[in-house]
């Protein structure tokens, strides 16, 4: 093998496919955020990048957590965060559901009825 076949086979390994990195995270689900926030916010460009930032800062915050929160309340919150459908998934809703769900499974247990 020449060092030049070399040199592309080593760069097609450690390149990642699929989309972006934060897309491949296990576990995380993939919401499609952008169009909620465009419709959501109009003409408002700061209204729409505001929206962006609070997504994507969610987004990486699951990113790190998603393994801390229950399995059935990642079922079901990425349930809910998805009901939307066609652009108005969220990864706020996602975070906001799941940290919901971990701080009610602490509460005293007459606290809950």
């Amino acid at each position: 093998m020449t060092r030049g076949a070399l040199s592309l086979l080593l760069v097609s390994l450690a390149a990642p496919t699929g989309g972006p990195a934060w897309a491949q995270d296990a576990g995380v689900p993939r919401l499609e955020f952008a169009s909620g926030c465009r419709d959501g916010a109009g003409a408002n460009t700061a209204a729409r990048d505001s929206c962006m930032r609070d997504e994507e800062n969610a987004r990486a915050k699951l990113a790190t957590e998603w393994t801390t929160f229950a399995p059935a309340d990642r079922t079901s919150c990425t349930q809910l965060a998805r009901l939307g459908g066609g652009g108005l998934q969220s990864y706020v809703e996602l975070l906001t559901c799941l940290e919901m769900a971990k701080i009610a499974k602490g509460l005293p247990k007459d606290a809950k009825e």
